[in-house]
């Protein structure tokens, strides 16, 4: 099977993407973006002392999204051993008699690609609060490609459908900021309209038509690029707001690290944008965005860009994925962040 990485504006587009019904586009075909012939030499050198992650790499490339849902797609069910999805979830490491219930929504950071089962961050969250004395049980809800307004969609629904989780956590960043430099490139500019971001290539194809009918020519301008991402963003932070306090439930959301965010001398950082075409001027541009996006949306979302800037060893293998010494840093930081609301979670029950 042939497959492709796509490159938006400095932006690698890895896991699919679809429009959902609550999107202002229609849904496009599935389309695999990794070609599993070039995993190894591509990959291998950023999870040292982890052999196993390149077939992982190429496993969850070619994990299937069905496309029968009101989001624009959702994550199929399937095991292929260390990776394990039931009811569109991906399988989490459980202990006993749980006092607290979280639920992680995300995107493929949060869903945990280039790691186990065991080892995303979902479930390094679970074996940090073990660790700590509190035993919790970690939903990951992570769905590749999603965007923080999906997520907020999705949670709605599980509220509406009489789910209950203790607390909330969203993950965002890397897809929110891809959307935003996306409808810069489509002429897509309404703030007030929600978007999710396209995968098909006959998707993009027509809109690039669209715009030129329009006479609509991209500039490849970042601030607008931020502009449509933070408004977007700020929509979904506040409704989920909104439904956490409705419902009793902790909301918390995070803006997570990215390739864009780790300072230029971290190790293998230039070594990632060279294979993948990066200047290191593009970098440091796209991470400005990044950093203005979370806040220009005016809704502070907990800062997690400087997790990795001290790592000694690499982290990432492409520009938002990471091996699973990132999803434990990740997972540490967010624990570190949760533990006052754990407690509190633990001592009104």
């Amino acid at each position: 099977m042939v497959v492709a990485v796509l490159l938006v504006a400095g932006i690698i587009f890895v896991p699919p993407w679809l429009m959902s019904e609550r999107s202002a586009a229609p849904a496009a075909p599935p389309e695999i973006v990794l070609n599993p012939a070039d995993v190894a030499g591509q990959f291998a050198k950023y999870f040292p002392g982890q052999p196993w992650a390149v077939d992982m790499v190429e496993t969850q490339s070619l994990w299937g999204w069905s496309q029968d849902s009101p989001y624009g797609w959702e994550n199929e069910d399937g095991n292929k051993g260390d990776m394990v999805v039931v009811d569109g979830r991906r399988r989490t490491l459980q202990v006993e008699d749980p006092e607290i219930t979280v639920w992680l929504l995300g995107g493929s950071t949060a869903f945990g690609f280039g790691q186990r089962d065991d080892r995303t961050i979902a479930s390094e969250m679970v074996r940090l609060a073990e660790e700590r004395g509190v035993a919790i049980r970690v939903e990951n809800l992570g769905v590749s490609g999603y965007v923080n307004w999906q997520e907020t969609q999705v949670f709605e629904d599980l509220l509406a459908a009489g789910e209950r989780p203790d607390i909330a956590v969203f993950l965002d960043g890397a897809n929110d900021t891809a959307l935003g430099i996306e409808r810069e490139r489509f002429g897509l500019l309404d703030p007030g309209t929600n978007y999710n971001q396209t995968m098909a290539d006959e998707q993009r194809t027509e809109l690039q038509r669209s715009a030129e009918e329009r006479g609509y020519r991209s500039s490849n301008d970042l601030d607008t690029a931020v502009s449509l991402a933070s408004a977007q963003y700020r929509r979904g932070v506040l409704l989920a707001r909104d439904l956490g306090r409705a419902n009793d439930v902790e909301v918390v959301h995070y803006w997570e690290p990215q390739l864009y965010t780790v300072p230029l001398d971290a190790p293998l950082v230039a070594d990632a944008l060279e294979q993948w075409k990066i200047t290191p001027e593009r970098h440091d541009a796209v991470g400005r965005s990044i950093d203005r996006i979370a806040q220009d949306s005016g809704v502070d979302p907990i800062d997690l860009t400087d997790v990795f800037d001290n790592v000694d060893g690499p982290i990432f293998y492409d520009t938002s994925h990471t091996n699973e010494d990132g999803a434990r840093l990740t997972a540490e930081a967010i624990i570190e962040d949760l533990w006052p609301i754990l407690m509190a979670e633990r001592t009104s029950d």
